[in-house]
This record gives structure tokens, C-alpha cells and sequence, in this order.
């Protein structure tokens, strides 16, 4: 009787190839600064630990919607 159907749009499908992809990039990055760090022997200096922990994607905070 009746025929539903439900499909991802090809922008929404482009869109999370793309954050996938930037995900993966910054990934990349991380571990390319660490070994370097390391190979340096300078070790993970602060201001290093502090970029790669903000290049991680991570969930944002979640406030209540009844805090003033």
C-alpha cells in the first residue's frame, strides 16, 4: 500500500567523506609532530602535548540547557 524509503543525500555523503578525511588529517599530523619530537630526542615538551591536544577532535561539552 504504501512505499517508504529513506537514503542519505549526496551532499550529506560528500560532507562526511570530507570530515573523515580532515579527521584523518589531523591524525596524521599528530603522529608525524610526535615522531619528530621524539626522533629529535627533545621529547613531548609541553607546548607540544598542548597542539596535539588540541587538534584532537573530541565531543564538545554539554551544558544544561537550565544553567544561567
Amino acid at each position: 500500500m504504501f512505499d517508504v524509503g529513506l537514503a542519505r543525500s549526496t551532499s550529506v555523503l560528500i560532507f562526511a567523506v570530507l570530515m573523515m578525511a580532515a579527521m584523518w588529517a589531523l591524525a596524521i599530523a599528530v603522529l608525524i609532530g610526535a615522531w619528530f619530537l621524539v626522533s629529535r630526542r627533545k621529547g613531548l615538551t609541553w607546548p607540544a602535548l598542548g597542539w596535539m591536544a588540541t587538534s584532537h577532535p573530541s565531543e564538545p561539552a554539554r551544558e544544561s540547557p537550565h544553567r544561567i
